[in-house]
């Protein structure tokens, strides 16, 4: 990956978390925990479902830099239903701050250690930064953003 590739690349994810950023803040606090999205879940659950897809892709990219081997994953549509079944397990019944913290922490988490990578493990691991990043925001931010308009907060 050349310097400049690795500089809009790192760019592009910033930005997209920006957008993430921005369609979650647009939410009041009132209502983030409301049960009006999709599949029966809130903006807290979404946003607790993309820190624990941050905290999973920061440990399989330290795994890659320490050079031990990412655990394989044979059936991903299994373990993807259950990781996000432990995920949603797990942080269901968390208040909005204390989700809203662990959002904080695990995004900072995995955007320092896709900032530590060489430019040719970044190369190696960038749709893996993309799908638990840029794409898995761009899965919801569209929800998000109609929930606003709908309830006219914005």
């Amino acid at each position: 990956m050349t310097p400049e590739r690795r500089e809009a690349f790192l760019a592009d994810e910033k930005d997209a978390r920006a957008t993430w950023d921005a369609a979650v803040a647009a939410v009041p606090v009132t209502a983030v925990a409301d049960r009006v999205l999709p599949d029966d879940r809130s903006v807290k659950d979404l946003v607790a479902h993309i820190a624990a897809w941050e905290r999973w892709a920061e440990e399989r990219l330290a795994a890659r830099i320490e050079g031990r081997t990412p655990m394989r994953i044979p059936d991903w549509h299994a373990f993807e239903h259950d990781f996000n079944a432990r995920a949603d397990t797990r942080w269901r019944a968390e208040p909005w701050d204390t989700v809203a913290a662990e959002a904080a922490a695990a995004y900072a988490a995995f955007r320092g250690r896709v900032e530590r990578l060489d430019d040719e493990q970044l190369a190696k691991v960038e749709e893996l930064i993309k799908g638990c990043g840029s794409r898995h925001y761009a899965e919801y931010i569209g929800q998000i953003q109609a929930l606003v308009t709908r309830s006219g907060s914005s």
